[in-house]
């Protein structure tokens, strides 16, 4: 009688742990039912008691904040800076209106420039209804200057032939279709800087010259020292981003001016903080919330911290102006003093909330987190380590945990039937738009064990099924670490395959390293066998490379994922031509087809047993042996 197959593998067919598991995490019910809290209500009841006290904090400050200190600083310094805005307009806009007028009488005829007298006395005339208008002048072709000087009420012809400022303005002029603001330039005379506006004039496509509008900036930084609000007590307008235009300094003038530098620089005009207006220390964390015409920055100063908004005023020169004004934070700090108490109460609350939301949080946390760990070994096809979900107080939680270890349950007793390589292509987002079948070139193998029916003759139906559950266990291993998919186990045989579910170019070898592996495992197994007195396993292995239909093979509701097609006979044929070649001396017989043996690389040991016939097929193949 046979020594028993059970225990010579050990034993095999351990009770699942799946139902012992569950059993312990979720015991049965007993006496009443359990308090299930949903957790909506939970969170609902959490929610309201943290968001409700902090939404009437954050009214409370919201409102405070920007009543007292955004409204006052943003509106004060934008209503400012739009009337200056405003100001500036209205000063230099007569100047070009009445400058376009001037000139189309010059274009249309009505007024002659060459007649000096009566256009001198035109121009005195013109001058009266622009108090604005510091000089008006009239630039010749030929680089004579007719001025009228609103002083002296008199007109004034001299010969500029030499001066190469007229001759720039001259060439300049004449190539410009339209009028344009000029650069600034100052009077020595006067000590007045003049802002001119420039007209060239034609007469039926012909030069005449151009009319210069002299304009001074002095009235501006009258208007901002005027200004009826305390944010422009700091208010300036300067010329690109270091000139200034207007100030209140400047009302009285400045020392240090010239031609070559008509306008004061910021350090100047005798303002510290207007001087360190890009160089400061730039405060980024203050919003300041203004409107999109606006720009401004905070910066700090010594102790204080400034705010600067400006604007920029464009069209009255070769570059734009900036008007704009700064406010210490020090004048709006009592506003934001008032919302400390609400910010302490606030505090307060939001600190009370957190415990709460604390202890909550770790019994929603520790459920999520096994979801978590077991999600990820489902992903991984893990199905023994991955861990139940324990219950929960929380209603929704304590259902998805029981639904979960149900179904993790039955995807371990499922995974059995499946081949793992098969369920992780199954599980790509690509799968579903895969073809049901397709051509693929693989290699097969088929294994078979030596005198199987003699060895289970008269034993126990569970006996055998152990041995074999043992033995399959051995080669499904081997077949998995080298990429295979084991397509069915047959009686005592497996077929297994690489390169059905994906193209694959190293499906031989894959194959053969399997083989390989295979064959290690079986001597090892049959040392220990042959030390306990037991029957060694001999086992045959064959191979073959070709062309196969890879697919879904069934009926509806029943498919098996599978190989079909003339070498997944061959391969079989070529196994069984180990009971021919092979003797009861050797563990193992691995056979291998001349397909299969082609795509080899160079090295193997393997020889030629001949060429060989095999059922089903009219010509014959060369069969290789691997020496093992």
């Amino acid at each position: 009688m046979m020594p028993s197959l059970e225990n010579d593998f050990g034993t095999l067919a351990a009770e699942p742990t799946g139902a012992v598991e569950l059993a312990a995490v979720v015991p049965a019910r007993r006496g009443g039912r359990a308090l299930r809290i949903p957790l909506v209500a939970a969170l609902l009841v959490l929610v309201s008691a943290i968001a409700l006290p902090l939404m009437v904090v954050l009214y409370v400050s919201a409102a405070a904040v920007q009543q007292n200190a955004l409204d006052l600083l943003r509106q004060s310094t934008e209503g400012f800076l739009r009337v200056a805005g405003t100001r500036v307009d209205l000063h230099l806009r007569p100047v070009t209106e009445q400058s376009s007028y001037i000139t189309s009488l010059i274009e249309s005829g009505r007024i002659d420039p060459a007649d000096q007298d009566d256009f001198g006395k035109f121009l005195i005339g013109a001058q009266a209804a622009l108090p604005q208008v510091h000089d008006l002048a009239f630039l010749y072709a030929d680089y004579h200057l007719l001025r009228v000087n609103r002083e002296r009420h008199s007109v004034v012809l001299r010969d500029w032939t030499g001066d190469a400022d007229a001759r720039a303005i001259v060439e300049e002029a004449s190539a410009s279709a339209k009028p344009y603001w000029g650069e600034f330039f100052y009077v020595p005379a006067s000590g007045a800087t003049l802002l001119n506006y420039r007209t060239p004039v034609r007469r039926n496509g012909q030069f005449l010259g151009v009319l210069i509008a002299a304009v001074s900036v002095a009235t501006l930084s009258d208007f901002l020292s005027h200004a009826a609000t305390r944010y422009a007590d700091h208010a300036y307008i300067l010329d690109g981003a270091d000139l200034v235009v207007a100030h209140a300094n400047l009302v009285n003038g400045t020392s240090g001016l010239s031609r070559a530098q008509p306008l004061p620089t910021l350090r100047q005009v005798g303002d510290p903080v207007l001087a360190q207006i890009w160089s400061g220390t730039s405060n980024s964390g203050i919003a300041l919330g203004l409107a999109a015409e606006f720009g401004g920055r905070a910066v700090t100063i010594g102790e204080e911290t400034y705010l600067f908004v400006h604007r920029t005023i464009s069209g009255y020169g070769p570059r734009p102006w900036i008007a704009g004004t700064y406010v210490p934070l020090s004048s709006i700090r009592p506003q934001l003093q008032r919302t400390r108490w609400i910010l302490a109460l606030g505090l307060l609350i939001l600190l009370s909330a957190t415990a709460g939301v604390t202890l909550l949080s770790h019994s929603l946390a520790r459920p999520v987190r096994q979801f978590a760990l077991a999600s990820e070994a489902i992903r991984r096809m893990d199905f023994a380590n991955a861990p139940l979900v324990a219950r929960s107080m929380f209603r929704e939680l304590d259902a998805s945990a029981r639904a979960f270890n149900a179904m993790l349950t039955g995807m371990r007793e499922a995974a059995a039937y499946l081949p793992r390589n098969l369920v992780r292509r199954l599980m790509t987002p690509d799968a579903a738009a895969a073809p049901l079948s397709q051509e693929r070139t693989v290699t097969v193998l088929f294994t078979d064990i030596g005198h199987f029916t003699t060895m289970a003759e008269g034993l126990p139906p569970a006996e055998v099924a152990a041995f074999l559950n043992a033995h399959f266990s051995l080669l499904a291993g081997c077949i998995d670490a080298e990429g295979g998919v084991i397509d069915k186990f047959i009686g005592d045989s497996v077929m297994a395959f690489w390169g059905g579910l994906e193209p694959d170019p190293r499906h031989a070898e894959r194959a053969l390293g399997a083989a390989l592996r295979i064959a290690a495992t079986i001597r090892t197994d049959n040392e220990r066998r042959r030390k306990l007195g037991l029957d060694p396993v001999h086992l045959r292995i064959g191979l073959h490379s070709g062309q196969a239909t890879a697919g879904n093979i069934g009926a509806p509701g029943r498919v098996n994922f599978t190989l079909v097609g003339d070498t997944v006979n061959v391969a079989q044929k070529v196994e069984t031509l180990g009971r021919t070649v092979g003797s009861d001396e050797d563990d193992v017989t691995i056979l291998l087809s001349d397909a299969t043996n082609s795509l080899l690389g160079e090295g193997l040991e393997a020889f030629s047993l001949g060429h060989h016939l095999v059922s089903g097929r009219a010509s014959s193949i060369e069969i290789f042996r691997i020496v093992v």
